[in-house]
């Protein structure tokens, strides 16, 4: 069915914001008819096949023209909306705000664990390790347990992935973490 389809691409576009997933979601939208989810996706397509470490050039320039035409079919104009702004969105959502718990600048990478039993309908944090930063944060990697990264688990296998990501305290904004890319978080160093 298209809602189960767009489950788990949903899963794989949180997991990986690649292109290609956000291609593949910018289609079924339009299969949908749901032109805003559409245009949304085929712009965050545009913005991140060019990372995508899946794709031969000859497959880029495929997904890329098709993606394109899609936002020309959805908008009128291909490439639509600014880079900057798809940027912003993939950012804000890898970036999850936390109650201050540090005075202070203080920031620290650490990886987290994240776990699907295969009964729950979403991945939770099973296990943190400090990488590298302040001291200071070394010790508040508990704080990592209580977020809800709403990573979608859509079926019934155990599963366990882990991402790597900056926990950091800011004297003007407060405490939050960030996700690193997954396309450019490639070393355990």
């Amino acid at each position: 069915s298209l809602e189960e389809a767009e489950q788990y691409l949903q899963a794989s576009w949180k997991l990986t914001q690649d292109g290609v997933v956000a291609s593949h979601l910018c289609q079924l939208y339009r299969h949908m008819n749901e032109p805003a989810k559409a245009t949304r996706m085929c712009r965050l397509s545009v913005d991140r096949l060019p990372l995508s470490q899946q794709l031969s050039l000859e497959d880029y320039e495929d997904e890329s023209g098709t993606a394109q035409k899609n936002l020309k079919q959805l908008t009128g104009t291909a490439g639509s909306g600014s880079s900057a702004d798809a940027a912003d969105i993939v950012i804000h959502e890898r970036t999850f705000k936390l109650a201050r718990f540090l005075p202070g600048t203080e920031s620290a990478e650490f990886f987290i664990l994240l776990a699907s039993n295969g009964t729950s309908k979403s991945f939770k944090v099973e296990d943190v390790k400090f990488i590298s930063g302040s001291e200071k944060m070394k010790s508040e990697g508990k704080q990592l347990k209580s977020i809800d990264f709403k990573f979608p688990a859509p079926d019934s296998v155990p599963t366990k992935f882990v991402r790597r990501g900056i926990l950091g305290c800011y004297q003007y904004t407060g405490c939050s973490f960030v996700l690193l890319d997954p396309a450019s978080a490639q070393s355990l160093e």
